[in-house]
């Protein structure tokens, strides 16, 4: 494949220059055709070309690589994250491109890689430029030198690092992985060959991208739902929870969209599901590139958000814990909300996100460290001092037929004292009431009703007061964040910095894998 005459050099920059792209000429007409089209996956995005022909050369494959963690088959029995597509797509061979090609006289290039020509330069440009850490040698020079020393049959590429050097070329790369041979092939040819491999070598490398994203459809199909119906008590009550695959999920969304949010880009809440990837295992990413926009459009993009995935959450048990609160939150969320720095501290530590048990022992702590509460701003009877009816919901006596689930609520508010006539309430009818009353019940429930864990104490009293928790805390980090003392500040970082379980595990993944030649050969 020789040189053309031109050379480029990136503006501005020290760093060595780039091969120009292949000279254009006319289409081979055979070559530029697309025989036949059939999808395997619902996702667009996830359509891989299959047997991906070069006449009369060997042809192109475009297959997926197992996993090392050896995930579930495919239909078809295919693994990974893409599946080939039926698709037979007539690429040129090596020798074509640099000869100009045969029958239609002219370079094939030119159909396939005309509204590519600016992608190709910049993956040209990554291969040359893209250096790991403080290391200053282009990485993959190093990687192509190494392999034209050892003679090494394949050429990896790591998706992270595209996605770090250009977010905009990795997405295209993704979005193009069943038209890889239109111009990500002949890029990759052309950079090895420029590295001085020869051609009959590179014709014989796979080149395999490493953790390629998932599509949501494909993250979900994996994983599984994002809810489940969970017994407590003894089977005695049923309740709809999240999975930890869910919560990450959207914190990893929200987390996109604020990161935009602070660069002053957004979508204006101009995206859809196929828009959205999950990245090595949990980076979230909208692929769909942000253009710059004011507050009422970064609103939209939260009211997106709720729209996408709230509806995921919801059973014939109703909304999995605090999701109901959480759709509200998104769905109502202001242009004058989402400029504040305490909303997206709110959002991204919503309780609708939280494990169980870290939502216990932040409850549990708050009613000690209101105690201590000072403030030479605003005060925490501000918020706790507020009238709240929560205790409607508590049964005025008991009865043989009362629920276990009641029971428990009586017994534990009138657990210091008998419910005689005049005799006051031990709890008042205020948020600062209430907080007290969850505390008492979340250490002491468990005297009342069998529980396997303290977790299912946490989880009914979520469900029974599903504003409660929210609502303190909108107040807390709008009203108070700047003056709470030290016990709170220390409950509400470990709260805030408390992470999600750890059953999304796609790390490692293979992506996808062209070879050059013929299986086996």
């Amino acid at each position: 494949m020789p040189r053309s005459k031109e050379r480029s050099s990136t503006s501005g920059s020290s760093s060595p220059r780039s091969p120009r792209l292949l000279p254009e000429s006319k289409p081979h007409s055979a070559a530029a055709g697309l025989a036949a089209r059939a999808a395997t996956s619902s996702n667009p995005h996830l359509r891989a070309a299959g047997d991906l022909e070069r006449p009369p050369p060997p042809p192109l494959y475009l297959t997926t690589m197992p996993s090392p963690r050896t995930p579930r088959s495919r239909p078809g029995g295919y693994y990974g994250i893409c599946r080939p597509s039926l698709a037979r797509v007539h690429a040129p061979t090596p020798s074509s491109m640099s000869s100009g090609g045969g029958g239609g006289g002219g370079d094939p290039l030119k159909s396939f890689a005309s509204h590519y020509s600016e992608r190709r330069q910049q993956l040209l440009d990554f291969f040359i430029e893209y250096t790991v850490s403080s290391v200053k040698t282009a990485f993959y020079k190093v990687q192509a030198a190494s392999a034209k020393e050892t003679g090494s049959p394949s050429f990896e590429i790591h998706f992270n690092h595209i996605l770090e050097y250009n977010k905009e070329l990795a997405f295209a790369i993704f979005n193009s992985q069943d038209r890889f041979n239109e111009w990500v092939y002949p890029t990759v040819y052309q950079f090895l060959t420029s590295e001085g491999i020869a051609k009959n070598v590179v014709e014989r490398m796979k080149i395999t991208f490493h953790t390629m994203p998932l599509s949501i459809e494909d993250f979900l199909r994996e994983h599984g739902s994002l809810i489940s119906i969970k017994s407590i008590f003894g089977g005695s009550f049923k309740l709809c929870v999240a999975h930890d695959i869910g919560m990450v999920l959207v914190h990893g969304f929200l987390e996109e969209i604020f990161s935009n949010h602070r660069k002053c880009r957004t979508w204006n809440g101009g995206f859809n599901i196929s828009d959205m990837v999950v990245v090595n295992s949990t980076e979230c990413r909208i692929t769909k590139k942000s253009t710059r926009g004011g507050s009422h459009c970064t609103a939209k993009d939260l009211h997106r958000i709720g729209e996408i995935f709230m509806p995921m959450f919801s059973c014939n048990r109703g909304m999995a814990l605090y999701f109901d609160v959480l759709q509200k939150d998104l769905s109502m969320a202001s242009e004058n909300e989402v400029k504040e720095e305490w909303f997206w501290e709110y959002l991204l530590s919503h309780p609708a996100l939280k494990q169980s048990m870290a939502r216990y022992y932040l409850e549990c702590g708050l009613q000690y460290a209101a105690i201590t509460f000072e403030g030479s701003g605003m005060p925490i009877q501000s918020i706790l001092g507020v009238y709240s009816d929560w205790k409607a919901l508590i049964p005025i006596e008991l009865t043989e037929n009362t629920p276990i689930t009641d029971f428990s609520l009586y017994k534990v508010f009138w657990s210091k004292c008998e419910p005689t006539e005049g005799v006051d309430d031990p709890f008042a009818a205020t948020v600062g009431g209430l907080l007290a009353y969850k505390g008492n019940f979340l250490q002491h429930g468990d005297e009342y009703v069998k529980v396997h864990d303290h977790s299912e104490l946490e989880q009914f009293a979520a469900k029974t007061f599903p504003q409660a928790l929210p609502n303190i805390l909108r107040k807390l980090l709008r009203d108070c964040k700047t003056h709470m003392n030290e016990p709170l500040m220390v409950l509400w970082k470990a709260y805030h910095a408390s992470r999600m379980g750890s059953d999304v595990n796609t790390e490692g993944r293979t992506g996808i894998c062209i070879s050059f030649s013929e299986e086996g050969r």
